[in-house]
């Protein structure tokens, strides 16, 4: 699985230090990093499934980070905190927050390794990946970066958790066959598969995702999708990731 990372610190020099940590203890794993001087600037663009993983600093000029990882908390339960800062004195205020971790500046490198591993081995035991047929290239993908699977005349479309729509020459035929055997794919209509993972409300006769795409649902399918978004939903107040 591809990790996405955010660092969210007010300080430049901090955050080239978190980076260059980065780059020696993840030699050879994918992943890319965004960085944020502040929690304002990170709010303006996150939406639900960008990262995996945080840094996040606590006292910063604008909203601290207690208060910013509060906010996220109340529709992500997935993506692991890890808290940085120059003192210990906000670590019980931030065991609400459920953080994987919290290093005190100036932190050795190795309990960032410690701490990092510890952030990463929940993605990595799930990810799962499949190749897929692009126009000009092939590309290996984790099937949990996927919001959705759309049948389009002899392809199909793709929606991923980066709000990127992609084209595959795979046809839909194969997807329900990779896709449907993980209980967290569902086909919620004839040529639709989505991942419940990121699916927010069932309205009506339409599914609403978290990025706020709407597909249609069987009528004679609501009782059995709503039965999975409330067990999903379960699950994802206990912390956990419906696999």
């Amino acid at each position: 699985m591809k990790l996405h990372i955010a660092i969210v610190d007010d300080s430049e020099s901090d955050r080239k230090k978190l980076l260059a940590m980065l780059e020696e203890s993840m030699q050879g794993q994918d992943y890319t990093v965004s960085e944020f001087d502040g929690a304002e600037s990170f709010l303006k663009t996150y939406r639900k499934g960008d990262f995996q993983i945080l840094y996040l600093d606590i006292c910063m000029n604008d909203m601290n980070g207690i208060s910013l990882a509060q906010k996220l908390r109340i529709g992500d339960k997935k993506m692991e905190i890890i808290y940085v800062s120059t003192t210990t004195e906000f670590m019980i205020k931030t065991f609400s927050t459920e953080p994987v971790g919290y290093l005190c500046k100036p932190f050795r490198y190795e309990d960032f390794c410690e701490t990092t591993k510890r952030a990463c081995s929940h993605f990595q035991k799930s990810a799962k990946k499949i190749l897929i047929h692009l126009p000009r290239q092939d590309m290996e993908m984790d099937i949990y970066e996927m919001i959705s699977a759309v049948s389009d005349s002899h392809t199909t479309e793709i929606s991923l958790i980066t709000g990127q729509k992609i084209r595959s020459l795979n046809n839909y035929t194969f997807f329900q066959e990779v896709l449907l055997k993980e209980d967290c794919f569902i086909e919620c209509n004839r040529g639709i598969i989505v991942n419940l993972n990121y699916a927010f409300k069932l309205e009506g006769d339409s599914l609403v995702m978290q990025d706020q795409q709407t597909y249609p649902v069987r009528r004679r399918d609501r009782s059995y999708i709503n039965a999975q978004i409330t067990k999903y939903i379960t699950i994802q107040s206990k912390g956990g990731y419906y696999t």
